[in-house]
């Protein structure tokens, strides 16, 4: 607290040679997240007691906190200098080598921290982790089931075990480990989230929506529930009532779900569709019955709150409307173009040396190791691309040297235009996918938008996909009648992939 700080800040004022004064006015900050006044004031701890071995460690993890990971390993091996035995310095080393992809220095870690400790069940935890992350299946399990033998509460791990499951298709074994956390613990929004997520991917749609909404209350999902003293909508007549519908995730999933949209079309209700700044215009030609405003980023839409009854997240809508397969069957292309913009795309394309003009995309995915399972480097696709056909680049980001070197190494040119803005102007991207005749994409925004306007489209799914392709299928019932899917048979496998496209592709344009 203040209180406490002021206390210790006056401690200070009398004597400024004390260590533990130090040390313990660092903890209080690092508490209040006040980073750089805690790291000078555990260094100051330091320096006047140098093997102040908690200081050390205290540092390290503030450090790690703040993803500065060669300071908060120097600051852990300090403390080795001083206590080799230190068994919980290990287990943070272990993190701190994995969260930078030195897989064998942190199981070396781990490893060393159960020789100190054998019964260190969070040191197995974490190398069970490791193992998942590696794709080490059987040993992730086996380090599971050693962290439950020392701790059979240990709620954590069977979240874990569940995702380890998940990953190998073993979908029921999953579903009881997630369900044996959640009845230690029901508020494990984690593992709630993981069960959503397998129930959605099995079919299972409404214990799966049920289960979805735990999104609102998991840290990493940046999800945010709002909150402007207005009731939350869980299905009652909305006849000449009036809700707000409000976005909550990426621009993918606004136009996915926007979907469900059309259910609501004739109940006399007055929606109002809170989205992205970059959806205004084409959400507002695509759904005329509802009224269109930009998000607030800050979800506080008080200048309407009292005039609404209700509001609901967009992503919750399927919760009400998508309730078996035969459900998605109404969906129909449902995005609207600018006209005028579909001319201009429509004209470009007849201008280029082939008849077939097909849009690609090959990069996607939000972190790192998400982006790395979904995407495929532009010249494995060189099999596909070598069909007489205009390949247009879909692909959004700063990807011109791979573009750059691909033309370069094959000759095959992907057309794009200064105007092209994917990442910024959707009105004018959505009309340059409608002018296409297909799309070619991993998943990612792309999909979606050629999805909902009713393009051909072949999806390049990994061997462990999203819950929103559901499992086994060929086909998308978010996007019914457009979209075909090609799946990986084995992790990391892209080579069938792309054969399989490829031959699709000689069917198509013989």
């Amino acid at each position: 607290s203040e209180e406490a700080i002021g206390y210790f800040q006056k401690s200070l004022s009398f004597d400024s040679s004390n260590p533990d004064v130090f040390y313990n006015l660092g903890c209080l900050l690092k508490k209040q997240h006040s980073f750089k006044t805690a790291e000078i004031a555990y260094e100051k701890a330091i320096k006047l007691k140098p093997d102040f071995i908690n200081a050390y460690f205290n540092l390290g993890n503030l450090y790690y906190e703040q993803r500065s990971f060669q300071d908060a390993e120097q600051a852990y091996l300090s403390v080795l200098q001083y206590n080799p035995k230190f068994v919980d310095v290990y287990l943070n080393l272990g993190r701190v080598y994995k969260d930078q992809g030195c897989y064998e220095k942190s199981e070396a870690a781990y490893q060393t921290a159960l020789k100190i400790e054998p019964d260190y069940a969070e040191a197995y935890f974490n190398l069970a982790d490791l193992f998942l992350e590696t794709k080490r299946y059987k040993e992730a399990e086996e380090a599971c089931h050693a962290a439950l033998y020392i701790r059979q509460d240990y709620v954590d791990v069977y979240n874990s075990l569940g995702t380890i499951f998940k990953y190998q298709k073993r979908f029921e074994d999953a579903k009881i480990c997630y369900e044996t956390a959640l009845k230690q613990r029901a508020d494990f929004w984690d593992a709630q989230f993981n069960l959503s997520a397998l129930l959605l991917l099995m079919g299972c749609f409404n214990d799966g929506w049920q289960a979805y909404e735990s999104r609102f209350y998991v840290k990493k999902k940046q999800t945010h529930l709002l909150d402007i003293g207005v009731p939350l909508w869980q299905g009652e007549s909305l006849a000449n009532k009036r809700i707000l519908i409000y976005p909550e995730q990426g621009v993918g999933d606004e136009v996915m779900f926007a979907s469900c949209l059309e259910e609501f079309k004739d109940i006399q209700a007055r929606i109002v569709l809170a989205c992205d700044a970059r959806l205004e215009k084409l959400f507002s030609r695509s759904f005329p019955f509802v009224e269109v405003i930009v998000r607030d980023p800050e979800n506080g839409y008080t200048q309407i709150a009292s005039e609404l009854d209700y509001h609901c997240a967009i992503g919750s809508l399927a919760k009400y409307v998508r309730h078996g397969f035969k459900d998605f069957e109404k969906s129909t292309p449902y995005l609207r173009v600018d006209e005028g913009l579909l001319k201009k795309w429509k004209a470009r394309y007849s201008q280029l040396k082939y008849s077939a003009n097909i849009g690609i995309s090959w990069r996607g995915g939000m972190g790192d190791k998400q982006q790395k399972k979904k995407s495929i480097e532009l010249m494995e696709w060189l099999p596909i691309l070598k069909h007489e056909a205009n390949f247009i680049n879909l692909q959004y980001g700063d990807y011109q040297e791979e573009i750059n070197d691909f033309e370069q190494l094959t000759g095959i040119h992907l057309y794009d235009w200064e105007d092209a803005d994917p990442l910024n102007d959707l009105d004018n991207f959505a009309a340059q996918i409608n002018a296409l005749d297909l799309v070619i994409s991993i998943s990612n925004t792309t999909v979606h938008f050629a999805g909902a306007l009713g393009i051909s489209t072949m999806l390049l799914l990994p061997y462990n996909q999203s819950w929103r392709w559901f499992e086994g299928r060929l086909d998308s019932p978010w996007y019914p009648g457009v979209m075909t899917l090609f799946r990986q048979q084995k992790e990391d496998e892209w080579k069938s992939v792309i054969h399989a496209v490829e031959n699709s592709l000689d069917k198509r344009l013989s």
